[in-house]
């Protein structure tokens, strides 16, 4: 556990306690970790893999809400509450995570108070990142919101590379539609417009930003 960011400042018998109600669990490639409307009754940290977690809206439509990586931990909302995930959770890459029971992990905190710190310094960022979005929706068009969304998912979860900075989940044209609250047809159409200006370049599922100053140039307010 001590190699989670969360807890590395525990000592060997703190570290010792939290093993003790630490639960490893593993999930395929497009299995549900919990969904949305399920009572929240654990947290989650992720070991391996990758997990995104989606609103379905109104009309049938999935809002991705979060893309998270190795160390990351969630929900980010309701972890402690007696109600609902507001969200569903899914791995997007066969997953590893280590699970605690909220109410253990609740006296756990009691008895850690710069943990308490730390894990609200960590919410309050994914709250921050959140606003982010939601300004993006707000303020940007559609190829505004998919060059910003690139450039946070190459932040997180880029991997360098002569090309440039690859963006190797997996993640279908529907996801990022779901992404920056579009149509699958517009995300196609946006990243074609992209690939011509040599912004970026497309393998597969792959997508490298291969010119920054290029692709920043498409982030514009709505006129």
């Amino acid at each position: 556990m001590k190699r989670f960011p969360l807890f590395n400042d525990l000592d060997d018998d703190e570290l010792e306690r939290l093993s003790k109600i630490v639960f490893g669990r593993k999930y395929k490639k497009n299995q549900v970790i919990f969904a949305e409307g399920e009572p929240v009754d654990s947290v989650f940290l992720i070991r391996e893999g990758r997990v995104k977690v989606a609103h379905i809206l109104a009309d049938g439509r999935e809002q991705i809400l979060h893309i998270l990586r190795p160390d990351d931990i969630f929900p980010h909302v309701g972890l402690f509450g007696e109600g609902p995930f507001p969200a569903t959770a899914e791995a997007i890459q066969d997953t590893t995570v280590a699970l605690i029971r909220n109410m253990e992990f609740e006296s756990f905190l009691l008895d850690n108070p710069p943990l308490c710190i730390k894990l609200l310094k960590v919410m309050s960022q994914k709250l921050r990142r959140l606003q982010g979005q939601v300004k993006d929706l707000a303020m940007r068009d559609t190829h505004g919101r998919m060059a910003s969304v690139l450039f946070q998912l190459a932040k997180e979860h880029g991997i360098p590379s002569d090309e440039g900075i690859g963006i190797d989940l997996g993640l279908t044209r529907q996801e990022l539609a779901g992404l920056i609250g579009t149509s699958r047809e517009t995300v196609s159409r946006v990243l074609s417009d992209f690939r011509r200006d040599k912004a970026i370049i497309i393998k597969r599922q792959q997508i490298i930003i291969a010119d920054e100053h290029r692709l920043r140039s498409w982030i514009q307010p709505k006129a």
